[in-house]
């Protein structure tokens, strides 16, 4: 074999080696890329979140519920109570004089609430038209009592026949209790007995037994002509309804005025002034800014500002630093790592590229970390997400009790989350893209007012639509510090 030949052949073979090689290596680069951009997944942008399959939800929908037990409730104060009575008095163009107080019957330890706004303003109607008669009218809780006992039926399981029945036990009730018996204030405006004084300054028990009998029923006529006339609630009521319906009978029948609210009319007006001049408020709370130490930790300082508010002189480096646990952030082959944001704060909030963020049980443990260190039983923190902004503000901001939300720096809904692994490789952990918390402090018909870290101005106003969209993409979640026991 000549030495051209041999030389021809080893090109050939060093050829196909190299081809060889080429082709492996493409291998080995498709194969890593494909795994290195199948995990690089993890730090790109997922797709738009389904709100019915929210994952931020998932995890928090059920923390309202369950401890709605150890929640303070909505209620009215008597001075909110009789001023929402009087602009109901005044819509119904009933004659007003400043002077005049609202007689009502209700004990003085008692917190009021819409069932009491109702039967402030029938009884404040009764009031201003009666002048010649006493009448005791139930009030509620008495008249809700009644109403439920009726065989245990919901809200909305009242046939005609029941409302006529329980009417005329609140009619004959009424003509018989006297509220002083009771320790509850009394209403005296209507002193039927006069009507039925002898000389001898006896009472005629037979003729005022009798005109009580017949205005009992005048009541019970009034009722059944309402209900013959309205069709549109398919012959079943709620007792609300029932309830309106009793004192509307009582108002016909006890004075000649026709301008007084109808049933429905009361009810439009008493939604309408929840956000009216009585229901909505602002805070007078200290917004505290994030920047320029913490360009990252908004959820830590809403949590500081909610210890503000509650009266303590907390700080919001002393909160990040000694209390809010955090988890480091660490990228490996393009790959990102970090901690369970439920449990902790992910990154640095003092970092403005490493700092991410936590949800709401991480504040929460925070928070409590800050009361037990003061040796404080006063207040605990709770976890109240689930609950929609409505009723974190009757909840709540009716009660003088800020709420750190979370939401979106822009306020808009959560459209795209970053993701990332813990650091063992077992879990994958969503975060949305430009996650905020910020102080809800305040509500009114088109509005809601938060004081926002970010901003240096008293407070914000968000548009509620705007402001719900956003809250809900970020799966409602919220925390509240009450007056309460923290070792519970």
């Amino acid at each position: 074999m000549s030495d051209s030949t041999r030389c021809t052949r080893r090109r050939q073979k060093t050829v196909i080696i190299q081809r060889i090689i080429i082709f492996a290596l493409c291998i080995a680069i498709i194969v890593i890329s494909f795994g290195y951009f199948s995990q690089m997944r993890l730090n790109r942008f997922s797709k738009n979140i389904i709100f019915s399959e929210n994952y931020f939800l998932r995890n928090f929908s059920l923390a309202y519920s369950a401890q709605a037990s150890s929640l303070p409730s909505s209620t009215y104060t008597i001075s909110e109570a009789e001023m929402l009575t009087r602009e109901l008095a005044r819509e119904s163009g009933v004659l007003y004089i400043d002077k005049i107080g609202i007689s009502v019957a209700y004990k003085p330890d008692r917190e009021l609430d819409r069932f009491d706004i109702l039967s402030y303003y029938y009884n404040y109607l009764i009031e201003l038209h009666g002048s010649h008669d006493v009448l005791y009218v139930l009030f509620s809780p008495e008249i809700k009592a009644v109403i439920e006992a009726k065989n245990g039926k919901t809200a909305t399981d009242y046939s005609r026949d029941d409302v006529i029945t329980i009417i005329a036990k609140l009619a004959e009730l009424s003509l018989e209790w006297t509220p002083f018996e009771d320790k509850y204030v009394g209403m005296n405006v209507f002193d039927f007995k006069e009507v039925f004084i002898r000389e001898s300054y006896e009472i005629d028990v037979h003729a005022y037994n009798e005109y009580l009998t017949k205005f009992k029923n005048c009541i019970i006529t009034s009722a059944e002509r309402t209900l013959d006339k309205n069709t549109t609630h398919d012959l079943k009521y709620t007792r609300e309804e029932i309830y309106l319906l009793y004192y509307d009978s009582v108002i016909k029948n006890l004075s000649n005025i026709g301008d007084y609210l109808p049933v429905e009319r009361v009810i439009e007006l008493l939604n309408e002034y929840e956000y009216g001049n009585v229901r909505p408020r602002i805070l007078d709370a200290e917004n505290i800014l994030q920047l320029p130490e913490y360009p990252n930790g908004c959820e830590a300082v809403s949590a500081v500002m909610l210890l503000r508010y509650a009266g303590y002189n907390a700080d919001k480096s002393d909160f990040i630093e000694n209390h809010l646990k955090k988890g480091e952030m660490k990228i490996r082959f393009g790959i990102r790592f970090g901690p369970d944001p439920q449990k902790m704060y992910a990154g640095d909030p003092s970092s403005q590229k490493g700092g991410w963020g936590c949800f709401a049980p991480a504040i929460v443990d925070a928070l409590k970390s800050y009361l037990s260190s003061k040796e404080d039983n006063t207040h605990t923190a709770l976890n109240v997400s689930g609950a929609s902004l409505q009723d974190l503000c009757e909840t709540f901001i009716d009660c003088s009790i800020p709420v750190a939300i979370w939401i979106t720096e822009d306020y808009s809904p959560v459209k795209e989350v970053y993701q990332w692994l813990d650091h063992d490789n077992n879990q994958v952990y969503l975060y949305p893209k430009n996650q905020h918390c910020v102080m809800l402090i305040g509500y009114d018909k088109d509005n809601y007012y938060v004081c926002d870290p970010l901003k240096d101005e008293k407070y914000t106003i968000i548009p509620r639509v705007t402001a719900e969209l956003s809250y809900t993409s970020m799966g409602s979640q919220a925390v509240v510090v009450i007056p309460g026991n923290n070792t519970q």
